[in-house]
């Protein structure tokens, strides 16, 4: 999925491109979803509206708080167990650092070293990271 409907026809090609190092039984959905938009997450499908792991990357790009605000909500509304995300420190440090306050009440944050996570990947740990966010059970009284 994709808060920027223009890019969805490229997302499109990109799954089709790697469809066979896809699971046979995952589900795949490309469609807009714009942060924050109740509308847009009502409209998705049972077996799609709580994946287990939802992945992004680079969507910290901002400093509009309101835009990350609406990340936040969008994550924490629908992410199932984990969500993953590779982001850039060096573009805005502020936003990642805003974005992780807001999800901090749900989720665990776990913060990955990017040099850490394979070898083919050149990446230097000051400027980019990989961050987990683990959902937190919820205790009953």
């Amino acid at each position: 999925m994709t808060d920027l409907p223009s890019t969805i026809n490229f997302t499109r090609l990109n799954v089709h491109a790697n469809i066979d190092a896809i699971a046979s039984n995952a589900v795949i959905l490309t469609q807009p979803l714009r942060w924050g938009c109740l509308q847009d997450m009502n409209s998705l499908s049972r077996e799609t509206c709580r994946p287990d792991v939802l992945l992004g990357a680079d969507l910290l790009y901002t400093i509009d708080k309101s835009v990350i605000t609406a990340l936040a909500d969008t994550v924490i509304l629908l992410a199932g167990r984990v969500a993953v995300f590779a982001v850039c420190k060096q573009h805005r440090p502020e936003s990642i650092e805003f974005f992780l306050s807001l999800v901090q009440e749900a989720f665990e944050i776990r913060n990955i070293p990017a040099s850490t996570v394979h070898e083919d990947l050149h990446a230097v740990d000051e400027d980019f990271a990989i961050i987990e966010l683990w959902r937190k059970k919820r205790h009953r009284k």
